[in-house]
């Protein structure tokens, strides 16, 4: 696709090219939905890693939505990487990061529900 001059349309590219002001709009509409299952979440500003190989030092600007959980963490994470489909993120000081430049668009609400099935204990 890159060399035929289609590179929008490769998944790094578009996720690459998602604009800040769009994560945020998705990011907004996260934290309400997480707020509404009765999660403590906020978006915060972040950086990508652009990837290894030929650019390992390289960010791009992000939002990152911050999850509050109750009881373990190391349940919640297990919980979140054993469903279907498997969430991975990283936590920092006691809370659960997702960098939306990693998730697409029309994952936002399958993120959602796999918080809330994982955040059942």
């Amino acid at each position: 696709q890159y060399l035929k001059g289609q590179a929008a349309e490769l998944p790094v590219y578009r996720m690459m090219g998602e604009t800040l002001e769009d994560l945020a709009r998705r990011g907004d509409a996260l934290v309400e939905k997480l707020a509404d299952a009765g999660f403590s979440a906020e978006l915060i500003d972040g950086e990508s890693l652009a990837g290894g190989g030929s650019l390992p030092d390289e960010t791009l600007p992000t939002r990152l939505v911050a999850v509050e959980i109750k009881g373990s963490m190391d349940d919640f994470c297990r919980r979140l990487r054993l469903g279907s489909p498997p969430v991975l993120g990283r936590v920092h000081e006691g809370r659960f990061f997702i960098d939306l430049r990693t998730v697409f668009p029309d994952q936002d609400s399958i993120l959602v529900n796999a918080i809330e099935d994982a955040g059942k204990s």
